[in-house]
């Protein structure tokens, strides 16, 4: 039984044996000429070419916002769509007390510079006077505001509402952000008794109003968290508690904007008279200079510029409305010079180098428009997506179009190598066995040889603008007299 085992594995390796003979003689054997479709080998200058898809960007946007403690708009000289110019001014807030205050300053430092004369100084005596005044009316409008924003707007969110024991009454995300609430309106509340001893305190003006300002953050995010499933409030009910506690703010916003103001008219008018009555030393003249700048920085952040020539997308402020700090004003795009960002995959980002030329088409204006442009970026470091790394690289427009828009769709061919005038197939010609290269090449009798070549790089016949077929550079194997098989792997039958 073992013999007669024995005796077929012999007889299955000599089967293995006279089949690797047989296909070995089939692929040496020529094969008619029936059996494919041919094409002559071509000399030719081939571009490399490496793609991607992107969307139309600006070189340039900014999102401009007031800087300081926001304010009053006054002016607003652009809507979205306008084109404006590098420096133009954009939008102001009310700046009156700051640049009463600005002279005030630079009249005290001539006068500490050029020593104080006894009518200077009764001038800046009544200019602290006027400040006083000012401050004060402006502290008792603010405890108003903050009387009216925590005793009316906002008293329909809490149970017996200006008592010693308030409580929310709408939907908390905790028991303990419902106690901490709680203790922040008792707080406001007793800041605000407090005030009522003494409208023109600053500092129960100071307390109540930053007192405030946390309350109604707070108090805004609980009602902003508010839905009809948790709280068991309509969504008309929820509109209008959101509405009062924005409302609310809005007003203690604003007398914080206009009492720090007037807090800071007051303060550098008594500074100035101060340096006044004790004669100018070059200390003296040095802290006035300072707060000559100081008022004049403040002065500068109620003024938004354009950062550059471009064209205003978005305006949102409107004149007379408080506008809080670094809340978005206006965004500005620049115009002319455009660029796309397009991700490659890590084979194709070591083709490519900062230069390269490439080609761009638009879908709004078809295949058949292209736009030049350069490789201006390659990003340093991968960007992973779904585990799979890819390289950003920007390209810049040569040109400028007008038919170019920020937003389009853009697809990109960047040149990434040129080989010119050199022996090239169609890469549907060539087949891959064993980690080499073949083709079928046509001998002189019509039949057909398996035949080894070298390649280089694949892409475009640059030599014709109608040719859109792919091509493989062949650097050794063929010559451009040869006749190959069309098709690869399926060609042989």
């Amino acid at each position: 039984m073992k013999k007669a085992q024995k005796i077929i594995i012999y007889s299955l390796g000599g089967i293995v044996a006279l089949g690797a003979i047989a296909a070995a003689a089939y692929l040496a054997t020529p094969t008619p000429t029936s059996h494919y479709v041919t094409v002559p080998v071509n000399q030719m200058n081939i571009v490399e070419t490496v793609t991607g898809t992107g969307q139309v960007q600006p070189d340039q946007e900014a999102v401009l916002a007031f800087d300081g403690n926001g304010g009053t708009i006054a002016t607003v000289n652009v809507q979205a769509g306008n084109n404006v110019k590098q420096g133009q001014i954009l939008g102001t807030l009310r700046s009156d007390i700051l640049n009463a205050n600005l002279e005030a300053a630079q009249a005290g430092l001539q006068s500490v510079e050029g020593g104080a004369k006894p009518a200077d100084i009764a001038l800046y005596s009544q200019k602290t006077t006027d400040a006083q005044t000012t401050l004060d009316s402006t502290i008792h409008d603010a405890y108003l505001k903050t009387t009216d924003a925590v005793q009316n707007q906002i008293d329909t969110l809490f149970n017996n509402p200006g008592s010693a024991n308030p409580t929310i009454n709408v939907y908390t995300q905790t028991q303990a952000q419902a106690a901490s609430i709680n203790n922040e309106y008792v707080n406001v509340l007793g800041f605000l008794a407090a005030w009522t001893n003494n409208t023109t305190s600053t500092t129960s003006a100071s307390t109540t109003l930053s007192a405030t300002k946390v309350f109604l953050t707070d108090l805004a995010a609980i009602a902003t968290n508010l839905n009809t499933v948790s709280s068991g409030l309509t969504q008309a009910q929820i509109n209008a508690d959101r509405t009062a506690v924005n409302t609310a703010a809005t007003e203690v916003n604003g007398a914080i904007s206009e009492y720090t103001n007037a807090l800071a008219g007051y303060q550098e008018a008594t500074a100035t008279l101060a340096v006044e009555q004790s004669g100018g030393t070059l200390s003296t003249i040095a802290a006035q200079q300072a707060a000559v700048d100081a008022i004049q920085a403040q002065i500068n952040h109620t003024v938004i510029t354009a950062p550059f020539d471009g064209i205003i997308t978005d305006s949102e402020p409107k004149v007379g409305e408080v506008f809080a700090a670094g809340t978005p004003a206006f965004t500005i795009i620049s115009t002319g010079v455009y660029k796309v960002e397009v991700y490659v995959s890590e084979t194709d980002v070591a083709k490519l180098a900062v230069g390269d030329a490439a080609h761009i088409t638009l879908d709004a204006y078809g295949s058949g428009t292209v736009f030049p442009a350069i490789v201006t970026q390659i990003d340093p470091a991968e960007t992973v997506t779904n585990g799979v790394n890819s390289y950003k690289i920007t390209l810049h427009f040569t040109q400028t179009d007008p038919r170019i828009i920020s937003g389009m769709t853009a697809n990109v061919s960047i040149d990434a190598g040129y080989a010119s005038q050199v022996v090239a197939v169609p890469s549907s010609a060539l087949v891959t066995q064993s980690s080499a290269t073949y083709v079928e090449l046509q001998n002189a009798n019509g039949s057909f040889t398996k035949t080894k070549v070298q390649t280089g790089i694949t892409g475009i016949n640059a030599s014709s603008t109608s040719d859109t077929g792919t091509y493989v550079e062949v650097k050794s194997g063929l010559s451009a007299s040869d006749t190959i098989a069309s098709f690869g792997n399926s060609a042989r039958q």
